[in-house]
């Protein structure tokens, strides 16, 4: 259960209140594609990357959301693949070696 207050707030401050809840929510939104169906889906991973951007470097799941926003140069969206280009150039040196 989500407490009032908590609602009022950002996403983004509300996984800085609950770290523990991160890595759960990055999964949900790295599987965006098993959880959501339909033509939106390349609109919706833009802002799946929009999320990201809000807590990425308080991440522990760096590398993966790196993956899921590189193969998003690809996508069909224009709007997506130029949030992916952003988001790389400003974060991509963070990315550790596998």
């Amino acid at each position: 259960m989500i407490h009032e207050d908590s609602q009022k707030l950002p996403e983004s401050k509300r996984l800085e209140t609950k770290p523990n809840l991160q890595t759960k929510i990055t999964n949900r939104l790295l599987n965006i594609e098993k959880t959501h169906k339909g033509k939106q889906i390349e609109l919706i991973k833009a802002y799946t990357i929009e999320a990201f951007n809000e807590y990425f470097e308080e991440s522990s799941d760096k590398n993966k959301i790196l993956d899921f926003v590189e193969a998003q140069l690809e996508s069909e969206s224009p709007k997506t693949r130029k949030l992916a280009k952003e988001f790389l150039k400003k974060k991509k040196p963070y990315k550790n070696p596998k």
